[in-house]
């Protein structure tokens, strides 16, 4: 609200009176099957998979450069 000093303290105490008051309408945000990240199931696992993958070879290059430098 505009000439309303903004302070989280201030936001905390405002947002209490508002629902206090009733003034707002409950909402209620459920996950989706995906996670809620907008994609559907199969290709988040297929992304978890490559993520994994990509993690395990940046470890294994990391493994072979720390075994090159103490040889």
């Amino acid at each position: 609200m505009p000439g309303r000093l903004k302070t989280d303290k201030l936001d905390a105490v405002w947002l209490a009176k508002v629902v206090e008051r009733g003034m707002c309408a409950p909402s209620l945000c459920t996950p989706s099957r995906s996670g809620g990240c907008g994609i559907s199931p199969g290709i988040g696992a297929a992304l978890i998979r490559e993520r994994t993958r990509e993690k395990q070879r940046c470890e294994k290059l990391l493994d072979d450069a720390q075994i090159k430098l103490s040889a």
